[in-house]
Formats: C-alpha cells, sequence, structure tokens
C-alpha cells in the first residue's frame, strides 16, 4: 500500500487571507465613510468636495473663476451652483466657473432683485415687472409679465416660485407655480398688503405676511397655505410688529 498525501500550495493560502484581510479593511472604510456622510454632513463640507473633484482638471486654467459682463451701477448678484449668475437692467444671465454663459433671459427690468437655488437663478423688477426665472441647462423656465407691482417673490431648490404683487385691482395677489412652472395656486387679497412671501420644497407650504389692522390698530399677520386648500390653514397674529 501506498500513502496518499494531498499537498497544499502555502502560497495560495496566504494570498487568499491577504484578500480577505483587504476585502474586510475595504468594507470598513466604506462603512466608516456612510457613518461620517450621515453624521457629520456640514463638518465634511461635501458641495465643495464635490466642486475640488469636478473642477481638479481645470485648476491651472487662466480663464477658471473669471466672469465677463456688462457693468452697471444696478447690478445684483448670486451663486448660481458652481458659476455666478446676474440681474441686470437688461436681464438675467447665467454663467458656468469657467465664465462662459451658460443661459440668459432679456428684458427691461428697471431695480432688478436677484435670488438664486442651487442651478436656478431668478430675478424681478422690484415694485414693477417682469419676473424671469432660468435654469442653467434648460434656459428660460417662467416670465411673469401680468403683475401691476411685484413686492416679493422666492425660489426654492425644485424650482417652485411664489410670488406677492399688485395685480387686477387687488391689494396682493399671491400666485405659486411648481417645480414645472405650472400655475397652481392664487390667494387674491382686497383687505391687506402682503409684502414678504415664502414656499418650501415642492411648493407643499407658503407663507405670507399681511399688513393690516385689528379695531384701528396697526396689525401684522403671518398667513400658511396649503395649495389644496382654498382657505389659509393658519393665521397668526404678529401685534404691531412691521
Amino acid at each position: 500500500m501506498s500513502d496518499n498525501v494531498t499537498q497544499f500550495d502555502r502560497g495560495k493560502r496566504s494570498a487568499g487571507l491577504v484578500r480577505r484581510i483587504l476585502t474586510i479593511g475595504l468594507l470598513t472604510i466604506i462603512v466608516l465613510g456612510i457613518l461620517a456622510l450621515i453624521l457629520f454632513p456640514e463638518e465634511l463640507n461635501l458641495d465643495a468636495m464635490r466642486r475640488w473633484f469636478r473642477y481638479l482638471n481645470v485648476r491651472d486654467d487662466s480663464s477658471y473663476g473669471e466672469f465677463t459682463f456688462d457693468a452697471h451701477n444696478r447690478n445684483c448678484y448670486a451663486q448660481t451652483s458652481d458659476g455666478l449668475s446676474v440681474a441686470s437692467v437688461g436681464g438675467l444671465y447665467l454663467y458656468g466657473p469657467e465664465g462662459t454663459e451658460l443661459s440668459s433671459a432679456q428684458a427691461q427690468i428697471s431695480l432688478p432683485v436677484i435670488k438664486s437655488v442651487e442651478d436656478f437663478a431668478m430675478t424681478y423688477d422690484d415694485g414693477g415687472t417682469p419676473l424671469l426665472l432660468a435654469h442653467e441647462e434648460r434656459g428660460e423656465l417662467l416670465r411673469i409679465e401680468s403683475a401691476v407691482s411685484i413686492y416679493d417673490a422666492d425660489l426654492s431648490s425644485d424650482g417652485c416660485v411664489c410670488v406677492a404683487a399688485a395685480e387686477g385691482g387687488h391689494k396682493t395677489v399671491l400666485s405659486v407655480y411648481d417645480d414645472d412652472q405650472a400655475l397652481i395656486y392664487r390667494w387674491l387679497s382686497s383687505s391687506a398688503f402682503m409684502p414678504v412671501c415664502a414656499l418650501s420644497d415642492g411648493a407643499g407650504c407658503i407663507a405670507a405676511i399681511g399688513l393690516g389692522q385689528n379695531e384701528n390698530i396697526f396689525e401684522s399677520r403671518l398667513y400658511l397655505f396649503d395649495p389644496s386648500s382654498e382657505q389659509p390653514e393658519s393665521v397668526l397674529s404678529l401685534g404691531n410688529e412691521l
């Protein structure tokens, strides 16, 4: 009889052990990274990290971060994603981080006000018209020229818009547009001016400040609206604060 002997390759066994250790180590790093993202989003500044990797290959470009546009003493500016948006007497202009004009919306504006969130920028004529909304890639999305006088407007990160304006003989008409820029809600106020408005993402909640009086005493009120309801969800007194 002869002995049956099976010989094992120690080199292969060592290599398999190393691979298992590396796999476990990689999984540990991934899990710790996910936990860090969840627990410390502000400290990590993810937006800055994303921009750093995105534009790593253009950091030495002499045109990076330089924007050229017509100067005017009524120009106003805001950051749009990684670029710049400019509202001027000639309209709204959105630029990429290398100074390239990405989109624009032209109109005559006497006193431009600008607001921006992520890839969207909006401008309106303070006390007049029009209102313009544009996106870096999709261009002009909304133009409002029907209002007599725009008091205020707000913009959400998904492109929803609310506008408080004088229109059609009313002291204030509050108009709300969804993320497809379709008109979904209007509140007509004949008794109170509403010079300030704001809305949440998705236009699920709209807020406005109304100026009025209670028994001949000045009183401000906070109105909260739900587009699915005809009446305000809540009306809160702010007293005689302006």
